[in-house]
């Protein structure tokens, strides 16, 4: 009598077939939860490159600013005689932004003292109509909720 160790080739592929099955259930099951990631690593981001350029504008002694374009934001350099793209950055996909209140030209400049030229607030909406806003006032102090 021959002793058989190992698999079929059935037995692999009904196993093979049950990993697929509930994969692709987990993936349908945590796809809500990845627009909500995007949308807060977004936001977040954001939040980030704004102090970010708010720093470099107290640091350098120079206007720094964030254009926010319509899937997209970019860090500028202001100097006397140019304005310099320093990055663009795309937003996640299946994240827009849906409201840019208060800035002249969808911009907010940071000035040599890391107060903002005008306050407002920027929202970021995901496929699935959750926000994140992003407050941004005169002293310069960047919120997000």
């Amino acid at each position: 009598m021959r002793n058989q160790l190992g698999f079929t080739l059935v037995e692999l592929l009904v196993a093979i077939s049950i990993v697929i099955a509930m994969s692709s259930m987990v993936l349908a099951l945590s796809y809500p939860w990845l627009l909500s990631f995007k949308l807060s690593g977004a936001a977040r981001s954001l939040a980030v490159d704004l102090r970010y350029v708010q720093q470099k504008a107290v640091a350098e002694q120079i206007e720094y600013g964030v254009y926010f374009g319509a899937d997209f934001y970019q860090l500028k350099r202001f100097s006397s005689t140019s304005t310099t793209v320093l990055l663009s950055k795309p937003l996640p996909r299946d994240v827009r932004f849906s409201q840019i209140n208060g800035f002249n030209a969808n911009e907010v400049i940071f000035n040599v003292y890391g107060a903002a030229e005008t306050a407002g607030n920027i929202v970021l909406t995901n496929s699935r109509n959750e926000n994140k806003a992003l407050d941004i006032r005169p002293s310069g102090f960047v919120k997000a909720y």
